[in-house]
């Protein structure tokens, strides 16, 4: 009977659903039929074929619905292209979906940008060139618009900045809305080029025409704007960020590097990026990983690192995670400092000039209209100077770089040496220490056989009286050895830890620095084992509370360590 009634309910269930379905689908198709005008219809179809995918209905039922006979060209193309559109909006991979050899120019969109998405950018480029004609034939001014400003993102991309600067007014040509992709990639690009006056007015512009924006590319160039030109203000936009994006798996992609860098959401950052499609984006949060103590976190192991490495198509990531798989925790917080100033080498002088070059270019190509020679002679001027300025920022970055890994390794080379040392002077010290006990063994074991010696039973239980009494004694002078030893080992780094840590706590971590079990320290302090377990729980408990790394500071302490 309970199953009778389920499967009664489970047809309800589904029957409502399918009716559901059938609703909204009809809803959709009367809205395009009813809409009016070339335009307006293009774009309610476009808003209908997006909602398809989005609510995953069915697309034959919707097209069987529609008035085709009212339709133009350039529509009955984009309804051909909705299996394209679905397979890029479901991330599918471009080789999974037909050649670009496609003659609809919508097809070869979704195309492109599926290249795009997943790093092929040369393969993207070309196919964005070729269908432009096709959407000004067509008159498409939406398609024609956003496939200038894909074109723009991706000379931005490959530093092609004057590239990228012409193909985004192109697409502002074609723009009769506000388009906020378009807006977000202007201000990228001219926070590149320093243009602070024009940043700030695309800042503006977009906060007032879409104040509850959930846009990451515009977010993550906000951030790099108010990070370059008012940092006292960073923290408030970083906070905006928090408000909009609450859990990691909504923030979009091109922010990861954004949250990597002010440590956000890090909990699940290792999860995420394991299963984060290879794209442009996924190298820049690699990146900006490798930059960051977020990478010496228990979720990036060995194995995790490794994955991410051989997931990577940036071959100087790929170097990198590799590298610092290889190396010890200390010289891994080198590789990281080594990484921050390589990255922090400012360009702002190489920027101007290109700023200076493209304005004079764009200024010479107006006056080109009426002189065609002289356009001829400004292009090569400006590709030479391009090349001579990149030739120069190459080999002078080279050189820098080159200068830093140098002096990484004379540090590298003289922490070794230190390293050495250190370790001779932990050995004398434990040497020190268990001199003391064994001294004191000794001569208590040098009394007990003299007692077994004697002959006289009472002499012998007097004696043995005597003897437990200088024991004790001699246990004190021992303790107070050690703890005066223990006390004139010092370290600037346990001054801070005295306002957490007791005397007696104090003592136990020292000697677990310099490397004693928990045995052996119970029998150095006169206390139990399990005392000293207990001990050292709580010591490691009681650091980590206060924000530190347990391993991290016993290792910092271990080097530090002197004989006062």
């Amino acid at each position: 009977m309970r199953l009778r009634f389920f499967l009664i309910f489970m047809l309800i269930s589904a029957t409502a659903f399918s009716q559901n379905n059938t609703q909204y689908i009809d809803s959709l198709s009367n809205a395009v039929n009813a809409t009016n005008g070339a335009f307006r219809k293009a774009l309610s179809l476009e808003k209908a074929l997006n909602q398809i995918v989005i609510e995953d209905l069915d697309f034959d039922q919707f097209k069987a619905q529609l008035n085709v006979a009212t339709f133009n060209p350039r529509m009955l193309l984009t309804l051909e292209a909705q299996e394209f559109r679905v397979a890029v909006l479901k991330g599918k991979e471009p080789n999974r979906i037909d050649s670009d050899s496609d003659s609809n120019p919508y097809r070869g969109y979704f195309l492109a940008n599926s290249h795009f998405f997943f790093g092929e950018k040369v393969k993207a480029l070309s196919l964005f060139k070729k269908i432009i004609p096709q959407f000004i034939t067509l008159q498409d001014t939406f398609y024609a618009a956003s496939t200038y400003n894909n074109i723009g993102t991706l000379h931005y991309i490959n530093d092609h900045l004057d590239s990228g600067l012409t193909n985004f007014l192109l697409a502002k040509e074609y723009t009769y809305w506000f388009n906020e992709m378009l807006e977000a990639n202007i201000l990228a690009i001219s926070n590149e080029l320093n243009d602070k006056e024009l940043s700030e007015n695309q800042i503006k512009t977009i906060h007032n025409k879409s104040p509850n924006t959930t846009n990451g590319v515009y977010y993550n160039n906000a951030y790099h704007f108010f990070d370059q030109y008012y940092p006292d203000r960073r923290d408030s936009l970083v906070e905006v960020i928090s408000n909009v994006f609450t859990k990691l798996s909504d923030v979009p992609d091109e922010l990861y590097r954004v949250l990597i860098r002010e440590g956000l959401l890090c909990d699940s950052m290792a999860f995420e990026l394991l299963h984060m499609p290879t794209h442009v984006y996924f190298d820049n949060a690699i990146d900006e990983l490798l930059k960051s103590n977020i990478i010496k976190t228990e979720a990036f192991t060995y194995d995790v690192l490794d994955s991410l490495k051989r997931k990577s198509g940036n071959e100087k990531n790929i170097y990198k995670l590799a590298i610092f798989n290889e190396l010890d925790s200390a010289r891994q917080f080198d590789f990281i400092e080594l990484n921050k100033l390589v990255a922090s080498q400012q360009t702002d002088s190489d920027l101007r000039e290109l700023n200076e070059l493209i304005t004079s270019y764009k200024s010479d190509l107006k006056d080109s209209e009426t002189n065609a020679k002289k356009i001829l002679i400004i292009s090569t001027l400006i590709i030479l100077v391009t090349i001579l300025l990149v030739t120069t920022f190459y080999f002078r970055q080279k050189a820098r770089v080159s200068k830093s890994l140098n002096e990484a390794l004379k540090k590298n080379q003289e922490l070794e040496l230190a390293q050495v040392q250190i370790e001779r002077d932990m050995n004398e010290t434990r040497s020190r220490i268990k001199s003391i006990s064994r001294e004191s063994l000794e001569k208590l074991d040098e009394l007990k056989k003299l007692i077994q010696n004697l002959d006289s039973a009472e002499l012998n239980k007097d004696l043995l009286q005597d003897l437990n009494i200088i024991r004790i004694h001699q246990d004190g002078i021992t303790r107070f050895k050690i703890n005066r030893f223990c006390e004139d080992l010092h370290s600037e780094k346990f001054t801070p830890l005295e306002n957490i840590l007791s005397a007696k706590e104090l003592q136990v971590l020292k000697l677990m620095v310099l490397g004693f079990r928990s045995k052996e320290i119970a029998n150095l302090i006169d206390v139990s084992h399990q005392y000293v377990n207990n001990q050292r729980h709580k010591i490691r408990s009681l650091l980590q509370d206060s924000g530190y790394d347990f391993e991290v500071l016993t290792e910092e302490l271990r080097l530090s360590l002197y004989y006062q």
